[in-house]
């Protein structure tokens, strides 16, 4: 419904493009090495393949949903099914803004708010359909209504997964006597469940005053999923005992990524944004205009954007992008671990050859050392026996 209607006012999908071109929101192929801007070719690269990696492979509930089918072969199964409908998801949502930004291009609904009422780009989806659908009964809200469901299904399934971890590996092993009795353990559940929803919903109200709620979902999910990644990565590469190691690992990745994510949420810096206009809010909001065949330049220049301050003295990672938390924390956990179980663990295996936790390149890694090891082993005693023999003669 709303690409429908989006693509109606904006005067058509290839107008809508050409729009978007112009305005420089299809810049896909910007290959400039830089940490400090957000949008390049290496930063999306970058953050898709590591998004995809947490998703489909830590990510609790997704590991959640998994675990709910029969069998490995069915698991399977459906993350190849759901790997082409995840990218629809990604790719749609871009379309979305783009069409809003091609419906808007001549009066930012941020930029003239005194006329619209919006203090955030969170809120234009909403405002659009209210503004749009105001006129046919009862639609304005059943539309509202179907971006909120599609958030609590991910919602429920988060307060879910939280529960169970918190009475699988925390309740349990504390209150042995709760592992017997599933019917207080299901209640317990629930409690938590509802516990985390009314943590969740404080902490939204504290982040209203926050530009962006996106910018800080993804903030945090990058804070956490990038250690977390490298020690499930570490635990299909080593066999070493590692414990103590890991912890250390993960303490000093989530150090490194939590230090970056609060110098960039609370450090004031602003990136500077692509050129907006407000040269035709009047006529827009009056709804006589004719987008169709209006030029887009006539109207975008970099003077009818609200500029950020300069800082140029700015501390490099207060303006280091979201974007390369997930990575950073990555590295920074995998290789403090590796470190520490060198230092400490190195000489101590205490995960069976055959485990089918480790990797496949692992398990052949080490049959390959075993059978030159072997080898060696069939060489020396070979020569053991036959140096008296070659004595005697």
């Amino acid at each position: 419904m709303l690409f429908a209607a989006g693509i109606e006012d904006g005067g058509g999908l290839a107008n809508i493009i050409d729009r978007a071109k112009e305005g420089g929101r299809l810049n896909l192929f910007n290959f400039q090495v830089d940490f400090t801007t957000r949008y390049t070719f290496w930063n999306g690269l970058f953050q898709g393949l590591f998004i995809g990696l947490s998703v489909y492979s830590v990510n609790q509930t997704g590991v959640q949903r998994l675990l709910s089918l029969r069998n490995t072969k069915r698991a399977k199964l459906a993350l190849l099914i759901s790997n082409p409908l995840l990218n629809f998801l990604f790719l749609s949502s871009c379309l979305h803004g783009i069409i809003l930004y091609a419906v808007y291009f001549m009066c930012d609904p941020i930029l003239n708010s005194r006329e619209t009422g919006l203090a955030k780009y969170d809120q234009i989806v909403p405002y659009y359909l209210v503004s749009k659908f105001h006129s046919i009964p009862e639609l304005t809200g059943l539309s509202v209504a179907g971006l909120f469901s599609g958030s609590l299904t991910t919602i429920s399934s988060i307060l879910n997964s939280l529960a169970t971890v918190t009475i699988v590996d925390f309740v349990h092993p504390i209150f042995q006597s709760l592992q017997k009795n599933e019917k207080k353990s299901l209640f317990l559940a629930k409690g938590l469940s509802v516990a985390y929803g009314a943590i969740c919903i404080c902490i939204a109200l504290a982040l209203t005053k926050t530009s962006s709620i996106s910018h800080v979902g993804f903030l945090f999910n990058n804070t956490f999923e990038g250690p977390t990644l490298a020690i499930f990565t570490i635990g299909m590469l080593t066999r070493k005992g590692f414990g103590k190691s890991v912890l250390f690992g993960l303490l000093a990745g989530f150090s490194v990524t939590l230090w970056i994510g609060c110098c960039s949420l609370f450090s004031g810096y602003v990136e500077t944004p692509l050129p907006l206009s407000t040269s035709m809010c009047a006529t827009t909001l009056n709804n006589t205009y004719d987008y169709s065949t209006f030029e887009i330049s006539n109207v975008i220049s970099p003077s009818t954007t609200s500029e950020p301050s300069s800082h140029d003295d700015t501390f490099i990672l207060n303006k280091m992008p979201y974007f390369w938390i997930r990575p950073v924390g990555f590295v920074i956990t995998f290789c403090c671990t590796y470190i520490a179980i060198f230092i400490s663990d190195r000489n101590r295996a205490v995960i069976p050859p055959d485990s089918k936790y480790l990797s496949p390149v692992v398990k052949l890694w080490t049959k390959n050392s075993k059978a030159t090891e072997h080898q060696k082993e069939n060489i020396n005693n070979f020569t053991l026996e036959s140096s008296p023999f070659s004595e005697r003669h």
